[in-house]
């Protein structure tokens, strides 16, 4: 039964696996209760309550005279009025970044923001304003901030992007030590001041620069010089550079979109393995190697509508960094019919060093992602710390907690089901067989610490490999 036929909402998941099949999404906007009703009725996936709700239900000229209150207002009616739709909300313009915010103004606008959305089908994801202050003083600082970075580091400070590695103190501390203010990043520059960027020439004047500032300040736009004129920003050089809009080559027809469902896209799935450096990469950083392999392979590719077209991948699951496999799996779709040994030879020519692709294989159609219920791996260490004993005394007990750590909870969880089979073949190798479930799974690295009680450099010096999933 689809999601549509239950009447429960759609997930951002939900959306990309749409997006990954080629199916169409329907957006449309909504402010209020009942326009959310019938939409979400008629199928619309997403609703969107943007801003514009300023112009067309507020009365306003523009968008910026909407508030916090409103947006929330608005987007809490349209969640109740919809069953099946994902709601998106647009944030109004000047809420979340202004130079003059401290950090005790961004939390309690924060706090406001999850106060206002109280609701079940209402999730609020933010960034940490301590983050977003430490960003903002870098993103207008100057090279006195060397001496500041230095002595965060000295104090412990690493991998601060991460909010579970993030110290507050530890950077307050850094500046202090450094004799640098923080705050004199964050107030507003007097005309004319000299920034620390000014020695990179991007082509614009200064002058252009400040007339541009005051007219945002007076909510005026400055018109396109292909249409309007030249607007005297210095960018050409003053050589009486002639803009236009380019228009199509000659001969040149546009060619007619296909009817909905009359996309032909051949599916495959393969199985690759990600080893050696490519095992750092993040999910994030895996999943654009693959589009700029796929680009340069040359492969037939099918493409995804839209303004912002991409290959059509369906990635299936994320692999912790660190950890190499044998057995990672994605579907990619291609315009026309290829080969499965050829489209394994030109992926491999493509792809970067730590990827090969192991096996090819045609689908019929896009399936839903493997649901595997048993992962094997293989762990070395370069000091031998798996004692038999401690292997033995896990797969006897009939419960074995753990501590699982997360950035905003921790929580004891029973990690024997998670296991079916562990074999310690000697002081420094060991295999595992775990049991993944839907929720409360935890790191190869996590298990193998809570039974064999290792430190942290002694669990970051383990060497993981996943050989097989089924």
């Amino acid at each position: 039964m689809s999601k549509s036929q239950k009447g429960t909402r759609l997930t951002v998941r939900d959306i990309q696996a749409m997006r990954s099949r080629g199916e169409r999404i329907a957006v449309l906007t909504a402010y209020d209760f009942v326009t959310a009703a019938l939409l979400d009725a008629s199928g619309v996936d997403i609703l969107l309550v943007g801003d514009s709700l300023g112009n067309v239900v507020l009365g306003y000229d523009t968008t910026l005279p909407v508030t916090l209150d409103d947006m929330a207002r608005h987007a809490a009616a349209v969640v109740r009025g919809s069953q099946r739709a994902l709601v998106v909300c647009d944030l109004p313009f000047g809420c979340t970044t202004t130079e003059q915010a401290a950090l005790e103004a961004s939390q309690a606008r924060l706090h406001r923001v999850k106060d206002s959305l109280k609701h079940p089908d209402i999730q609020v994801k933010w960034n940490s304003p301590a983050q977003s202050w430490l960003e903002g003083i870098f993103s207008q600082g100057d090279r006195r901030l060397a001496r500041v970075i230095m002595a965060a580091h000295h104090r412990g400070c690493r991998l601060d992007a991460w909010s579970e590695h993030f110290h507050l103190e530890a950077w307050r501390e850094a500046f202090a030590a450094a004799g640098v203010d923080p705050d004199c990043y964050r107030a507003p520059r007097p005309a004319g001041s000299l920034h620390p960027w000014e020695h990179l020439d991007s082509g614009i004047s200064p002058e252009f620069f400040q007339a541009e500032r005051e007219r945002a300040y007076e909510g005026r736009q400055t018109p396109d010089c292909r249409q309007a004129g030249c607007q005297d920003c210095g960018v050409c050089g003053g050589e009486g550079v002639d803009l236009r809009l380019a228009g199509p080559p000659a001969g040149w027809a546009p060619k007619a979109p296909a009817p909905p469902g009359e996309e032909q896209v051949w599916w495959y799935r393969l199985t690759y393995a990600k080893l050696a450096e490519a095992r750092w990469l993040s999910h994030l950083e895996l999943v654009n190697a693959w589009y700029r392999s796929l680009r340069r392979s040359g492969l037939p590719l099918a493409f995804s509508a839209g303004h912002h077209p991409l290959p059509r991948v369906a990635f299936h699951g994320a692999l912790p960094v660190g950890v190499e496999s044998l057995c990672e799996t994605l579907e990619v779709g291609l315009g026309q019919p290829l080969g499965e040994r050829e489209l394994v030879s030109r992926l491999n020519r493509a792809l970067p060093p730590g990827f090969k692709v192991l096996e090819a294989r045609r689908l019929i159609r896009p399936g839903k992602p493997p649901r595997w219920e048993r992962l094997l791996y293989q762990v070395a260490s370069p000091e031998p710390v798996f004692a038999p004993e401690a292997a033995a005394k896990f797969l006897t007990a009939g419960e074995f907690t753990a501590v699982r750590r997360r950035p905003k909870e921790e929580r004891q969880v029973d990690l024997r089901p998670l296991v079916a089979d562990l074999k310690v073949e000697d002081a420094r190798h060991l295999e595992i067989c775990l049991l993944p479930r839907d929720k409360d799974n935890l790191k190869v690295s996590e298990i193998l610490r809570a039974i064999f009680t290792l430190s942290d450099a002694q669990v970051l010096d383990l060497e993981i490999v996943k050989t097989k999933a089924q």
